[in-house]
């Protein structure tokens, strides 16, 4: 039966009508061999799950054996599982070998694979750990180094391949994480950017994806771990409130309104690297974050101070009675400034106590008692009760939004 012609179709309509039949969708990844380390679960399984539609045969790499066999079952034939660390070498290589041997050759690695560290443990730099900063780099960067050393091995030959790893946002800017994870997914940026310069001469093409917050397992599971304050917590997979509550907090942070970033969309971006359509591009690094990353000093400075109420700790109880975010170092008598320093517009100190905020002093004005007239109309809109949380703890997405609202005026 020959298709039917549907006269007057929209782009709009054609590309909804792609979408929803799947028999009218191109196989962008057709005839293509992948791997995707750290496939079982979040970003690294929405990966895997897009590549089959598209087309190709992907070996799933995980450390979560049941889970990961499991997967490879409900996707064969075009999916199967192998056991890999991917700080372990040994492992890497059998990965990249089982793969030749099972397909033949292999067209596409994506280095999913990643760990944020301990989130019970103090971040300070003061407080360094070096077996925990060993662990990240060890699975993080080391790990993509691997991936990426094995790839080449058998890709080289064949002058042809696509090499794929997730960095973060946090390896554009500071402030949004650990310092080793932070310092890892920087990283993988620099190592992209080398590498491609390297393979570009044997036709193979090296880039990073960047995301912005998804409610992964590991987002999630470092919220968990912040609100215990607990060496030991349970970080088994999210509740599906958690995750709701976790992208609500997202929305809330972002720039862009309206649309909300989820793992799927992540692994879009894997796919546009890995095909066809990207064949023009090496050594970049494709920022799925709303332009956060692109952001000026004052918005680094903010992300600090957002990133600390998220983890639930309050500024004023470091500070005994206030923290500040200044511009340098701020003379108000008696208050102490935040680090980082070198925002022109927010000179002023912006006080966030445990019981009520103390004031916001705008473009560098001495009169602390003088509240952002933003923060005033988001005291009104969402109630002292919920801002101040009586009784029952602070809402710390009443106060992101505080924060956030008082940026967004320019104070």
């Amino acid at each position: 039966m020959s298709a039917q012609v549907m006269p007057e179709q929209t782009l709009q309509g054609i590309h909804v009508m792609s979408r929803e039949n799947t028999s009218l969708t191109p196989k962008r990844l057709e005839g293509k061999v992948a791997i995707v380390t750290g496939g079982v679960r979040g970003i690294g399984e929405a990966t895997v799950r897009l590549f089959i539609k598209h087309g190709a045969k992907v070996v799933i790499a995980d450390v979560e054996d049941a889970t990961g066999t499991a997967l490879a079952n409900s996707l064969c034939p075009s999916a199967t599982y192998v056991h890999c660390d991917v700080s372990s070498e040994e492992d890497v290589e059998n990965l990249v070998n089982s793969t030749v041997s099972l397909y033949g050759h292999l067209d596409i690695l994506c280095n999913n694979a990643g760990v944020l560290g301990n989130q019970a443990k103090r971040k300070s730099i003061v407080n360094f750990d070096p077996d925990e900063f060993d662990h990240v780099m060890c699975v993080n960067v080391k790990g993509a180094c691997l991936g990426m050393q094995h790839a080449a091995r058998v890709m080289v030959p064949r002058r042809s391949g696509c090499i794929i790893s997730m960095a973060s946002v946090a390896g554009v800017m500071g402030g949004l994480g650990p310092h080793a994870y932070t310092a890892s997914k920087h990283a993988i940026v620099g190592l992209t950017k080398n590498v491609a310069c390297e393979l570009g001469r044997y036709g193979i093409r090296v880039n990073c994806v960047s995301p912005f917050g998804v409610a992964t397992s590991m987002l999630v599971n470092a919220w968990r771990s912040c609100e215990e304050d607990e060496e030991m917590v349970d970080l088994g997979l999210p509740q599906e409130e958690e995750v709701e509550k976790m992208e609500e907090i997202v929305r809330g942070l972002a720039n862009l309104k309206g649309a909300t970033l989820r793992a799927k969309d992540i692994a879009e971006a894997a796919l546009y690297l890995a095909s066809d359509e990207s064949k023009y591009v090496s050594g970049h690094n494709l920022l799925v974050d709303e332009e956060y990353g692109a952001g000026s000093t004052k918005r680094g400075l903010l992300s600090v101070l957002l990133v600390r109420i998220i983890r639930g700790s309050c500024l004023g109880e470091e500070n005994r009675g206030g923290s500040s975010l200044g511009g340098g170092s701020s003379s108000n008598r008696g208050e102490t400034s935040s680090p980082g320093g070198g925002c022109s517009r927010a000179q002023g100190i912006c006080c966030i106590k445990k019981e009520k905020p103390a004031g916001f002093a705008v473009s560098g004005g001495s009169r602390q008692s003088q509240v952002c007239p933003v923060m005033r109309g988001v005291f009104k809109s969402l109630g002292a009760q919920e801002l101040l949380g009586s009784g029952v703890g602070h809402s710390r997405l009443a106060w992101v939004l505080v924060v956030y609202q008082c940026y967004r005026c320019g104070a």
